[in-house]
């Protein structure tokens, strides 16, 4: 039962994450800072967003840092890479 139980959960899991990540896409068709990505998508652990959305969305090359010498600066944005804006502009969704 449990098994049964955990398989759907990682599947639900799964498509949330693929959710939020196409938000944090879509929002970020301008730069913003992590605060305003996280209030529009109604988080507020920043440690969550950080390891679930924003991290795994960098490594995968959608997502970078406007100030990528400073990572911890207080001005510090993330914006779609040319790859993300490439994905927006081939599904007509590129207008901001």
């Amino acid at each position: 039962m449990l098994h049964m139980l955990s398989d759907a959960l990682e599947d639900l899991t799964a498509q949330v994450t693929a959710q939020v990540t196409a938000q944090v896409v879509w929002h970020c068709r301008r730069s913003r800072f992590a605060n305003e990505i996280m209030e529009f998508l109604g988080l507020k652990h920043r440690k969550t967003f950080r390891a679930n959305y924003r991290k795994p969305l960098m490594e995968a090359g959608w997502l970078e840092m406007t100030i990528p010498d400073k990572p911890t600066s207080s001005k510090q944005k993330y914006r779609l890479t040319d790859r993300g804006r490439q994905l927006l502009t081939e599904l007509g969704e590129d207008d901001a």
